[in-house]
């Protein structure tokens, strides 16, 4: 780090605001006794943040949740470059994720975090303050964009027989479903054999967890979109095809407080869901359709 600087949240506001709760969850729990895993970057990043990351993640059931899909989510991004040496990753939502510098990518990945003006912003300043910034700038690019306008695609350069991953990590249940639906539906015709893996919370979740949830109340953001059923997506498009699926509520019951005692409920809650987009393109593939 080449500086220091104290830098105010202020400039973040409902949904924005939502990013200092899972970035507090992975704090926390890097710097408890026996962390599950240890987030670097992410407790650099809060030691330049006028925020309190304990004093965020009081709310036990959002940081216990937060932490799970961390793990969830670095697996399965893991797994997909272990695949795919010559990666294309774009995290939609970004917000104040360091998933890049835990992850083992290959010095041929490209990685994008977008996400709103003011959070990228905020997210470019801090990144400033690492001597590293420099280094890794040429794999790992911030993008200030709307994800449910599709101009943002206009952004990627495309580069041949490059595998796309998409992640979607706290970010579309702030979304309505019809937005979501096109974006997927976006996604899968930009990058047919690609593939998507996405946070969803239940419908309950989305109906109660505005007012139950002490640390996403004070936010004011609302919830719009729940899924129950994977196989939902799989109706809005053909193309899109379910590959594997995880419960965040699987994790370490002990962690969970009396929804440990509930373990219906509490796998009930959210889900993460690996996708396919489209036919999976192989040089095969690419060879018979030029033909």
């Amino acid at each position: 780090m080449t500086k220091r600087a104290q830098l105010s949240t202020d400039c973040l506001n409902g949904v924005c605001e939502t990013l200092l709760i899972p970035l507090a969850a992975r704090v926390v729990e890097s710097q408890s006794t026996n962390p599950a895993f240890r987030d670097e970057r992410g407790v650099e990043l809060a030691q330049l943040l006028d925020f309190d990351p304990h004093e965020v993640a009081r709310d036990r059931w959002n940081k216990v949740g937060c932490q799970a899909r961390t793990l969830i989510f670095d697996d399965a991004v893991n797994d997909f470059l272990s695949r795919h040496p010559r990666a294309l990753v774009l995290n939609l939502g970004a917000g104040l994720c360091t998933r890049f510098w835990r992850v083992e990518p290959q010095e041929s990945l490209r990685w994008f975090d977008i996400d709103l003006p003011s959070v990228i912003a905020l997210k470019r300043e801090l990144l400033a303050n690492f001597d590293d910034a420099s280094n890794s700038h040429k794999q790992h690019t911030t993008l200030d964009a709307d994800v449910t306008n599709p101009s943002w695609l206009e952004q990627i350069p495309r580069v041949a027989d490059e595998q796309v991953l998409v992640i979607a990590e706290g970010l579309l249940m702030y979304l309505d479903q019809d937005s979501v639906q096109r974006l997927l539906q976006t996604l899968v015709k930009e990058f047919t054999g690609g593939e998507l893996i996405i946070e969803a919370w239940s419908t309950f979740v989305r109906r109660v967890w505005g007012t139950l949830s002490p640390a996403l109340r004070r936010t004011g953001a609302s919830l719009h979109w729940g899924l129950d059923n994977p196989k939902t997506i799989e109706a809005w498009d053909p193309r899109i095809t379910v590959k594997n699926e995880w419960r965040p509520g699987d994790w370490e019951p002990q962690r969970w407080g009396l929804l440990r005692y509930a373990p219906a409920l509490r796998r009930s809650l959210t889900k993460v869901v690996h996708f396919q987009l489209g036919e999976t393109v192989t040089s095969e593939t690419r060879q018979h359709s030029a033909a």
